[in-house]
């Protein structure tokens, strides 16, 4: 609790490496997790799950947002 030190998962080189180059991406963080840390890889989206793009959500919210946004559909919360 008092160490200074975050662990693996906030090292640079694994948020460098789960993150576009201009901004973080918890989705693109979890499938990593989940594959390489836990060994158990997420199944691919349902075909009918919409992309989490600018045309559907406001691009200027933040990801959270975004996200919240995206869960709503009932197709994407079950995921």
């Amino acid at each position: 609790p008092d160490s200074k030190r975050g662990g693996l998962l906030r090292q640079g080189s694994v948020l460098a490496v789960t993150s576009f180059a201009t901004r973080t991406s918890p989705i693109i963080r979890g499938v990593w997790v989940l594959g390489s840390i836990f060994g158990a890889p997420p199944p691919p989206p349902l075909p009918n799950v919409p992309s989490l793009d600018e045309s559907t959500v406001a691009a200027n919210l933040p990801m959270r947002e975004r996200l919240a946004a995206h869960r709503s559909n009932a197709v994407c919360a079950s995921c």
